[in-house]
């Protein structure tokens, strides 16, 4: 974690105001070395004590150097040197600086033990790890103290001729914010996580490097259920034979409009609809939602997601064809809506019926005179009939739709004329025929 420090400016006091003795340029020199302006890191900080330590094993014991202390009282750590008491072993504080010690500075914590400044509970964590650091070893702990978070680093600093160790150098730095990022950051990846993998369409992210280089690709479950293919077979799929699984009819204008969308270094959100062939050899339609993430250093991120439209698009297909039939059949047919208004006349009927237009009320005109009658009858839903428009005879099947009635009808004037010139010839036909039988009946007579 880096941290801004205004070392420049303490270090270019130091010099200005500090003889230049050789240790003293030495700690300066480092400081700029390891801090700079450009913040303490962890690593940074332990490359910096381990260089320091063996200055500070030339300094008497009794007091530290007032340059070093105002060195490390400007920085945004806090610094501590420990030190085991004689009488007792117990360790006590011989420098404690930094924005974080507050009132706790080297003049009110000088000789006394951790245990005696801090609750039980602070030291239940620390006094354990300072032990270990006595001991050898370096660590690194966290503790929560008054709501705050500190990271702490502890170095075996100054040992004996024995290698026991005399002093342990340590700097603190309070993470409240980084951990409360971290975690705020681990609960929006988690939600993230379960968002995605539960999403009902499919969800792929792909990410390249300036020189084409795939680094990552995350796909959801339903990605891989709408394509047959995981993570892995699209990281082994070449780009190449993917595009070969877009069907023939949409290829082309598909690798045109993604290309063309590449190309634009400031594009927008891209959608397509195409054909795809899935890992089974099944085509699906697919909606697919495309959009780019541009990274400071260079890496593309193209992140799509993707729908499977495929009864949709069927539906469509077969609504387009029956709209299609409607349109092109050669026998007039009507829609009109529950109140009998007209909404749709193929051709045949605007041919067949000029006096009818959209909007029209049907049942206000003979073809449709006798709909609400009809249609008041609640046990059917087809009615057919005979209906006489002028001079002309139609076959009128009336049938319920979702959103009113349809009308069917088929001219049979030809039929009812034949059928009227029969009937006329069999009255005809009839009547001769009991004229015959009069006849007979009064021939025979006259002959008795």
């Amino acid at each position: 974690m880096a941290l801004e420090l205004p070392i420049l400016e303490v270090t270019s006091m130091l010099r200005s105001t500090v003889p230049m003795d050789d240790w003293r340029k030495r700690i300066a020199d480092l400081v700029v070395q390891y801090f700079g302006v450009r913040g303490v890191t962890r690593s940074r900080l332990e490359l910096f004590l381990r260089q320091v330590e063996q200055l500070m094993a030339t300094v008497g014991d009794d007091n530290l150097p007032a340059e070093l202390r105002h060195i490390v009282a400007n920085l945004q750590t806090m610094t501590i040197l420990l030190r085991r008491r004689e009488q007792d072993g117990e360790p006590i504080y011989v420098l404690r600086e930094g924005r974080l010690a507050g009132k706790l500075t080297t003049e009110q914590v000088r000789g006394k033990s951790p245990r005696e400044l801090f609750p039980p509970e602070v030291n239940a964590v620390t006094m354990p790890m300072v032990a270990r650091a006595f001991a050898g070893e370096d660590i690194e702990f966290a503790y929560t103290l008054d709501g705050r978070t500190f990271l702490t680093y502890l170095h075996p600093f100054r040992r004996d001729a024995r290698g026991n160790v005399l002093e342990v150098l340590g700097s603190m730095v309070d993470v409240t914010s980084e951990r409360r990022y971290a975690a705020e950051l681990e609960h929006n990846e988690q939600l993230f996580r379960a968002l995605i993998e539960n999403m009902p369409c499919g969800v792929l992210y792909e990410e390249t490097t300036a020189d084409g280089t795939v680094t990552q690709v995350i796909a959801n479950p339903e990605f891989t259920r709408l394509t047959g293919y995981s993570v892995e077979d699209y990281r082994n799929t070449p780009p190449e034979q993917w595009s070969e699984r877009v069907h023939p009819d949409d290829r082309q204008h598909v690798q045109q409009q993604y290309q063309a969308w590449l190309d634009r270094a400031e594009s927008g959100p891209l959608h397509l609809q195409y054909r795809f062939y899935d890992r089974y050899g099944i085509v699906r339609w697919l909606d697919n939602y495309l959009a780019r993430i541009f990274y400071e250093d260079g890496r593309d991120g193209v992140l799509q997601v993707v729908l499977d439209i495929t009864e949709r698009a069927t539906a469509e297909q077969r609504l387009r064809h029956a709209a299609s039939y409607l349109e092109q059949s050669i026998e007039p047919i009507i829609d009109c809506d529950e109140n009998f208004r007209i909404t749709f006349l193929n051709r045949a009927a605007q041919q067949a019926f000029p006096e009818l237009e959209f909007g029209a009320i049907v049942s206000e005109y003979p073809l449709g005179s006798d709909l609400p009658l009809r249609c008041s009858d609640k046990q059917s839903d087809q009615h057919l009939a005979l209906v006489h428009v002028g001079s002309r005879a139609f076959q009128r099947l009336l049938a319920r739709t979702e959103r009113g009635w349809r009308l069917f009808c088929h001219d049979v004037t030809p039929l009812a004329e034949a059928e009227q010139t029969l009937r006329r010839a069999l009255e005809r036909e009839q009547a001769l025929t009991l004229l015959r039988s009069q006849f007979v009946s009064t021939l025979s007579h006259e002959f008795r």
